[in-house]
């Protein structure tokens, strides 16, 4: 790994992070036990005492919201005139 994408990596990581703090919380617990401490599915419902499903759709919504997070305001969003 070259330094640039050492850098890269780190910010990208970072703003990862950042972006879970923006999303609430029933999403981002789903979305950690997933992806940072790589449980399967079966066994995030367990460990919530969710059905399944609930998981599976929050895992869903999650992603959605880590994606708006992650890509932050939309330029020209404020409403002002032009």
């Amino acid at each position: 790994m070259t330094p640039l994408e050492s850098v890269l990596s780190n910010e990208q990581r970072e703003g990862v992070h950042t972006s879970l703090g923006k999303i609430p919380a029933v999403y981002r617990e789903v979305l950690v036990l997933r992806f940072q401490e790589e449980m399967q599915l079966e066994e995030i419902s367990v460990v919530l005492s969710t059905p399944i499903s609930t998981v599976k759709s929050r895992l869903y919504r999650g992603l959605e919201a880590l994606r708006g997070a992650l890509a932050g305001p939309v330029a020209g969003a404020s409403g002002g005139a032009a």
